[in-house]
């Protein structure tokens, strides 16, 4: 193994062998009560179909207006014959619809300064597809233009079998260009930490199988299911009216029907492995480095956005900065074996708690950084951390809150419609930068060593 070059290398600690629960759908915000204090500069609303919006004034930049429309449909809810079809789908859209024919979108596009592209303009992913338009400027007519663009995609979209035949060589290209070193590592490093749920196998690419012989019938049936109003949020954000706004949202996105067939649930899976220590590594000749890690991975849980919540997740991302911050410094003042290494925790997808300490090192010095990672994790784990590194994260927290705050009033508004859809399919509450501080600052005062002890430790 020591000669192996561009080594991906892991270590999963303590996974423990969790069923993961039935995942319903999760759009629900800003529609469910929570103690956590709702961003006022957004108007929200829902139509009587079901169809969610959140609108908000923003000038960065002038006289632009993003206008993203998110529907929770992605490669997850896939079977194994539809494996790319969210995907192939997301391009379709753009390929013919009631009231732009094949062809005419490019105009369009090309008309308001924009790259066409469904790749551009769109992404898929594992649980969400999301279309987004940048118009130049708020006036009615763009407004008008963009919300019938968007309801032909989410609910008028014709999906002509001669469309799909000619996007088939377009998307099996891309799948081509994708098949890169970094993609291919991640895709095996997905297959090992989450061996056993049906995330590893549904990247939203798919397969070449079910490219090569997918028809419109397939592509129809997916669209039906799952492209209903109640699985759609609307985010408008600009230099706009907000209430001329929402007469328009009323007006253009009210006669999409809502589909009456059973709420759809999919099975997460269960994790294989047991408790313990399971190794892995992956080789591409193509990487210039080493990335060794250590990881935990188990069921969250899905918890309803609030106060207590954000506590719980402030704390594990504060003792993880402790560790981050170690391991920097080794870099400022020793010569450690690695080059860069950092430690994070997150929520993967609202549902799996995922931890690791991982860094980038040379080939040669794989043994060496991961007895460093070892020897730091062990080093938290049973001594702790001093109230001094506490005082410092503390510190490096608020200030970034109160960045945030500085920053509030110039953020550019594709990066809001971007952050306020995915917040609302993921059932997280968007508080304003002014609240953040209000409701967190005093918790950060209290929160001591052995808070941080106990969340890492966990």
């Amino acid at each position: 193994m020591k000669k192996i070059k561009g080594l991906f290398f892991l270590i999963l600690i303590n996974l423990a062998s969790i069923p993961f629960a039935n995942c319903s759908d999760r759009l629900l915000w800003p529609f469910f009560k929570t103690d956590l204090p709702f961003d006022s500069s957004i108007t929200a609303g829902k139509l009587e179909n079901g169809f969610r919006y959140l609108i908000k004034k923003n000038n960065t930049p002038e006289k632009r207006v993003a206008v993203y429309i998110g529907v929770m449909a992605g490669s997850l809810m896939e079977n194994d014959e539809q494996q790319g079809i969210a995907h192939f789908l997301e391009h379709i859209v753009f390929c013919g619809s009631k009231n732009f024919p094949p062809g005419e979108l490019i105009k369009y596009f090309q008309r308001i300064g924009m790259d066409f592209g469904a790749d551009t303009n769109a992404h898929t992913g594992f649980d969400e597809t999301v279309y987004k338009i940048f118009l130049p400027d708020g006036s009615d007519k763009e407004i008008s233009e963009a919300f019938t663009i968007l309801n032909d995609f989410v609910s008028k979209a014709l999906i002509l079998q001669s469309e799909v035949n000619r996007e088939r060589g377009v998307i099996l290209s891309e799948k081509v260009s994708r098949d890169s070193g970094e993609y291919r590592t991640r895709v095996k490093k997905y297959k090992f930490l989450f061996d056993g749920l049906k995330l590893p196998d549904r990247f939203p690419i798919g397969t070449q199988k079910v490219i090569k012989n997918a028809d419109s019938a397939l592509l129809k049936s997916f669209y039906n299911r799952f492209y209903t109003p109640d699985r759609m949020v609307l985010a408008v954000v600009g230099d706009v009216e907000v209430s001329k706004i929402e007469d328009l949202v009323k007006k253009y996105f009210s006669d999409i029907k809502k589909n009456n067939s059973k709420k759809f649930a999919f099975e997460f899976g269960k994790l294989k492995a047991g408790k313990g220590i399971k190794a892995f590594y992956h080789h591409e000749n193509e990487a210039g480095s080493t990335r060794i890690g250590l990881n935990i991975v188990k069921d969250g849980g899905f918890e309803t956005d609030s106060v207590g919540y954000q506590e719980k997740w402030l704390k594990r991302y504060m003792s993880m900065m402790i560790i981050s911050n170690r391991l920097n410094f080794s870099l400022e003042k020793e010569d450690p074996p690695y080059q860069s290494a950092n430690a994070f925790a997150f929520n993967f997808m609202r549902r799996i708690l995922w931890a690791q300490i991982a860094g980038e090192t040379d080939f040669e010095n794989w043994e060496k950084t991961l007895e460093t990672f070892i020897l730091e994790l062990k080093r938290g784990y049973k001594f702790g951390f001093k109230e001094y590194e506490v005082s410092r994260v503390r510190d490096e927290v608020m200030a970034m809150m109160e960045k945030g705050i500085e920053a509030s009033t110039t953020r550019d508004s594709k990066a809001l419609a971007s952050e306020i859809v995915s917040s609302a399919m993921n059932a997280e509450i968007i508080v304003s930068p002014v609240d953040q501080k209000k409701i967190f600052f005093p918790i950060l005062k209290k929160i001591t060593a052995d808070d941080l002890n106990k969340s890492f430790r966990e």
